[in-house]
């Protein structure tokens, strides 16, 4: 499904990820992982083709950046990125907003209309999708009156609408009440358990912040931090800005522990896997009141 060799990306004479190697399968869920700023959305950037590698090579799908045709390949992908919802027209209709994923576009533009463009089981997939989230009652609000959790929750329903080969959630849970965060995670959790049954062939990439939201089904992990040739200096010690590689990935019970996230973060945390099989982090010292400055 993906293949990095050696992919760095240079921005401004600044290098920004550096030596990425990485390989995701079908039928794998993982989970990319790392403090602000260490790369992971632009990662996710090439994941999908927004963004080519300065040097190194990224296949994707079984095509080569660089030698595939980049709007054929993205329509097999389904991305929520941070950016995404900064180029929809406030005027769009939420049912529109995701019914056209499967054009790749996003909107309805000129004198496009619905019969054109959409059938009977395009409609139906939107509706489907916006009962799952619990959002029916958007259908059909415009875009730019919704808050901040109701866009997330749209554009989740604009990800899964074309049914793609490749997921990719950049902070899906960001902005959401507890309510929606849990809902979220528990339908992350659901796809990767059935696609392990109907063996879909596809594969799923979360970028996160926090590893109480990781669900429980998820089986990969890739744990980016600065490239550093000695493990004894702290991220906190590093210049800034840095350059993000991945130190760690592989299967995620090996890989999310205690020792493996301290390197990564610079900070000395506690990782536990809690009974509903979720993880928890937390700093092994916890700063009291007369502590801050």
């Amino acid at each position: 499904m993906l293949d990095f060799q050696n992919v760095n990306i240079i921005r401004s004479e600044l290098e920004i990820v550096s030596n990425v190697n990485w390989k995701v399968f079908s039928g794998e869920n993982w989970v990319l992982l790392g403090s602000n700023g260490i790369g992971k959305s632009t990662l996710l950037n090439i994941c999908w083709a927004h963004i080519f590698p300065t040097t190194g090579t990224a296949e994707i799908l079984g095509n080569r950046l660089g030698k595939v045709d980049i709007f054929e390949l993205r329509r097999k992908i389904g991305i929520l990125g941070a950016d995404l919802g900064v180029n929809i027209l406030g005027s769009e209709v939420v049912f529109d907003v995701i019914r056209t994923a499967k054009c790749a576009m996003l909107g309805i533009w000129g004198d496009s209309r619905d019969d054109a463009l959409f059938t009977a089981a395009d409609n139906a997939r939107a509706d489907e999708l916006l009962e799952l989230f619990k959002i029916q009652h958007l259908k059909n609000r415009n875009w730019g009156v919704l808050s901040q959790g109701e866009r997330k929750c749209v554009l989740m329903c604009r990800t899964l609408m074309p049914d793609p080969d490749l997921l990719l959630f950049d902070e899906p849970t960001a902005g959401l009440d507890l309510a929606a965060r849990e809902l979220v995670i528990n339908i992350l959790n659901k796809l990767a358990l059935e696609d392990a049954v109907t063996k879909r062939g596809r594969a799923i990439i979360l970028v996160n912040h926090n590893v109480e939201e990781i669900p429980p089904s998820f089986n990969k992990i890739a744990v980016m931090g600065a490239r550093n040739t000695n493990p004894q200096v702290s991220c906190e010690q590093k210049q800034q800005p840095q350059t993000g590689t991945i130190l760690f990935q592989g299967n995620i019970d090996k890989n999310l522990t205690s020792e493996k996230l301290t390197r990564a973060y610079g900070v000395d945390l506690n990782v536990q896997k809690l009974a509903n099989l979720r993880y928890f982090a937390s700093a092994s010292v916890i700063i009291s009141e007369g502590d801050y400055y």
